[in-house]
């Protein structure tokens, strides 16, 4: 029962009207200091006790009072429009010179159709036919003959009170699933409602839309046959159903003649007679197709910042053509022995081969960091990563700016797209360069400094994931990247993840590197974190969470 109710109490007679609400208020004290055989002997018996208001007792219920059913009829619109109906009204039939307790009752029922009434009344029983052929609902009436014990109608009370909020509470959770499955069809995600043996119950229209398979054709079925697209989450969703813990995935599918790109979650459900699992479908193509553009870009910027190093070297190599290529002509015109003139000319071959071997791997470097194409998601040692980056930087950054790795003895596994995470190496490596170069004021320090990789194993403890945002607990591979450059201020330090915010000259940066590097980092689960002081340096702090079986071995 709830912890309130309202009861309406209607007679001319004072007297009576008062003695009704005493037998109410009793019946539904909170008399909880009374022992409890005593408030059963009571409740049962229906013995009246002093009233609740006089021994100060708290009620579970408000008692209003009403002399004829005009004011009564008022009463009961008031408390409708407030949203606080009455839960039982008891009503005197007769009641000069208004309306009777039919009449009235009547009138209320007009208004309010669940209301529950005891009728007062001195008639006889054949009186009851009569009551009921003329306006009566037999299933919210109950009649109390006068005169009446007080027993009697305390169990009336408790029982249509008990009746009223029932009948309520059903509404209300049948009106709450009404809502719920308006909202599950109105939601733009797929979604789908599967039983623990994989049977569609729920087939939203936006999952019909993208399946093209209606609700009816659907729902009785196997997940796996309806949505074949599903079926390589099969395993998860077992998974989902045996721990109870929500599941985000990732899929990929040709349909239509495009690729598209899905976010699924799968949460497990026990509710009522509901139990399974909800797949929560997106699809994110274009969401996808917008961040690899703008991947894309930034590579192409990151080769522009690279250009003129790779300029250099390439102009170097062409050289060593060209002059070995003389050194042969000159050989052929001029040297008469054919033994020396093959040694000669053979170590002259051996130097624009070397050379051209050179000018492939720079090509083969380019086309890498330039490539739409992107790797699969898969388990990657970033040591391999800082290698093939740091052989780039070798060859395309400035000679000014000495660089140097530091490496862990074991492979540093994690999961990731390989191609990001070398592109979030490389623009922090750019980035290094550029402080301690085209970045540096006239007059400031000689241009160059030291640009220093490191890959390291960190345990991340909860005062450390309270103190650094987005970090959670666990185990995380490091990859710092630190040089003595310019450094930036706390101010810029807030800022450099912003999109287009950039410190440098126009023209020289575009903005998106460090946007970027955040964007692929949170993508993989990770979190960053710098240090950086004016005039000394900075150094960038990447945290990719290390592979569970890796993790679980140190």
């Amino acid at each position: 029962m709830a912890s309130e109710c309202r009861i309406l109490v209607v007679d001319d007679e004072q007297d009576l009207r008062k003695h009704l609400a005493d037998i109410v208020r009793n019946a539904f004290a909170d008399d909880s200091s009374r022992s409890l055989f005593s408030r059963m002997k009571s409740r049962l018996s229906g013995l009246v006790s002093p009233s609740a208001k006089e021994t100060g007792a708290k009620t579970s219920c408000v008692v209003d009072c009403a002399s004829q059913g005009k004011e009564a009829l008022e009463m009961v619109k008031a408390a409708l429009e407030r949203g606080e109906p009455y839960s039982l009204i008891f009503l005197d039939q007769r009641m000069p010179p208004g309306w009777d307790g039919v009449e009235t009752m009547a009138h209320i029922w007009e208004s309010d159709s669940d209301a529950q009434i005891i009728l007062c009344t001195a008639y006889d029983d054949s009186a009851w036919r009569e009551i009921v052929e003329k306006k009566a609902c037999q299933a919210n009436l109950l009649l109390l003959k006068k005169p009446f014990a007080v027993a009697e109608a305390t169990q009336m009370a408790l029982v249509l009170v008990n009746k009223y909020e029932h009948l309520q509470n059903s509404r209300m959770t049948e009106a709450e699933r009404l809502m719920a499955s308006s909202v599950f069809e109105a939601l733009p995600s797929m979604l789908v409602l599967a039983s623990p043996d994989g049977i569609v119950r729920k087939w939203n229209a936006a999952m019909a839309s993208f399946s093209r398979r209606s609700s009816e054709d659907a729902c009785g079925k196997l997940l796996w046959d309806e949505a074949p697209f599903l079926k390589d989450c099969r395993k998860d969703f077992e998974t989902v159903l045996q721990t109870g813990q929500s599941k985000n995935l990732r899929a990929e599918l040709f349909a239509g003649g495009e690729d598209k790109h899905l976010d699924i979650v799968i949460t497990p459900l026990s509710s009522g007679d509901l139990h399974g699992a909800i797949f929560r479908v997106d699809d994110v193509s274009v969401a996808v197709k917008k961040d690899e553009h703008l991947r894309q870009a930034q590579k192409m910027d990151s080769v522009g910042n690279l250009a003129a190093g790779l300029a250099h070297d390439f102009k170097n190599i062409i050289g060593g053509v060209t002059g070995t290529s003389s050194s042969i002509r000159y050989s052929l015109d001029t040297e008469k022995d054919p033994a020396k003139l093959r040694r000669d000319v053979g170590n002259d071959l051996e130097v624009i081969e070397e050379a051209a071997n050179q000018g492939t791997e720079l090509v083969k470097q380019l086309l890498a960091l330039s490539k739409k194409q992107e790797q699969p998601f898969a388990s990657v040692d970033l040591k391999e990563i800082v290698g093939k980056v740091m052989k780039i930087c070798e060859n395309t950054l400035p000679r000014c700016v000495e660089k140097g790795a530091s490496l862990p003895e074991s492979p540093a596994m994690v999961t990731a797209y390989p191609t990001q995470i070398e592109q979030v190496l490389l623009n922090l490596c750019i980035n290094a360069s550029h402080s301690m170069t085209i970045m540096r004021g006239e007059g400031e320090a000689e241009k160059g400094g030291l640009l220093a990789v490191g890959v390291e194993q960190i345990s991340v403890g909860r005062n450390l994931a309270e103190t650094i945002p987005d970090a959670h607990e666990g185990n995380y591979w490091m990859l710092s990247v630190s040089d003595t450059g310019i450094g930036m201020s706390k101010d810029t330090i807030d800022k450099i993840f912003e999109p287009f915010f950039t410190t440098k000259q126009q023209g020289v940066g575009s903005g998106l590197g460090l946007s970027m590097v955040y964007s692929i980092v949170r993508q993989h689960k990770g979190f960053l974190e710098v240090f950086s002081e004016p005039g000394v340096g900075s150094t960038f702090f990447v945290f990719l969470p290390a592979l569970e079986t890796e993790s679980a071995s140190t």
